[in-house]
């Protein structure tokens, strides 16, 4: 295995050069293609790139620099550290000097108490077309800090290769449509993101504003999801929605996060008897989620 790998740059800049035209991302009801998200990342990799940035915080609006930052620091070879803007200033300063942080990207000034910020939007120059760069630590997440303080888990990319390598199996193909229904700050995210851009396919984060769980039932209704991660608490609160739904363009559903009951793969199963469900759930000890998912 090689630990220089940058395995999760490397499968958007390959599946960019496969299928430019294909749609990449859909947010705020607008389209990017593969094309269009490799020259906003880009941009974003060649101004970090002539700093000496090794650790990018990256403040998670709804936009669509906000996958470009992400993106863009991966392929400049930083780590990147996704800061919920919905946090107090407080603790955004504490996760910033937690992590070690260099750097926030963002959409507009923060004020946070960080060496740099690089306001990022269409005034970005293009930039040539990008190679990953060799890179360690692929991602810093933070712990909840219910033992007084957050803690710093930093995922390297060989971590992630392993899990990446099985699920190349499932038969992800560009024409899937990938639901991110998760917050940045979850490491669920990552699976729906690179998981679908290592495939060529389109991901389709879901709304925050009003109700996350009624949004992510209209999502896979609206935009024909066809994979669906998930935690199972959804179906607590949206699954009595389920049978008003069409869902038959939906293939594969993976719960993590908690318990999947076998009341909720009923309800998912009432809907579309075809879906494969998988129940993933992703101890701590876990990078993401359980490799060996149970079927």
């Amino acid at each position: 295995m090689n630990a220089t790998k940058n395995i999760l740059a490397e499968g958007f800049l390959e599946a960019a050069e496969k299928f430019p035209q294909r749609p990449a991302l859909k947010i705020n009801n607008e389209f990017f293609t593969y094309s269009q998200l490799l020259r906003m990342a880009g941009s974003v990799a060649s101004i970090l790139s002539g700093g000496s940035f090794k650790r990018v915080g990256i403040c998670a609006e709804e936009s669509p620099w906000t996958y470009a930052s992400i993106l863009g620091t991966l392929i400049s070879g930083a780590a990147y550290v996704p800061l919920s803007p919905h946090h107090p200033a407080g603790r955004l300063n504490e996760l910033i000097r937690i992590c070690a942080v260099d750097v926030v990207l963002c959409d507009h000034e923060t004020g946070l108490e960080v060496g740099s910020e690089i306001v990022v939007g269409k005034s970005l120059p293009e930039a040539p077309k990008p190679e990953a760069k060799a890179a360690d630590i692929a991602y810093i997440l933070t712990t909840s800090g219910s033992t007084g303080t957050p803690k710093a888990v930093a995922i390297r990319h060989r971590n992630l290769e392993p899990l990446f390598d099985y699920f190349y199996g499932f038969g992800f193909k560009e024409t899937d449509r990938f639901l991110q229904p998760f917050e940045l700050t979850f490491d669920m995210s990552v699976f729906a993101m690179f998981m679908a851009w290592h495939h060529g396919a389109c991901l389709f984060p879901v709304p925050a504003a009003g109700s996350r769980p009624l949004n992510i039932m209209a999502a896979m209704r609206d935009e024909r999801i066809t994979v669906a991660p998930m935690v199972p608490t959804v179906l607590d609160y949206a699954g009595k929605y389920l049978g008003e739904l069409n869902l038959d363009s939906l293939r594969f559903c993976f719960f993590a996060g908690d318990r999947l009951l076998v009341t909720h793969a009923e309800k998912m199963r009432n809907v579309n008897p075809k879906v494969e469900i998988y129940n993933c759930y992703g101890p701590t000890e876990a990078t993401i989620i359980g490799r060996r998912a149970g079927k």
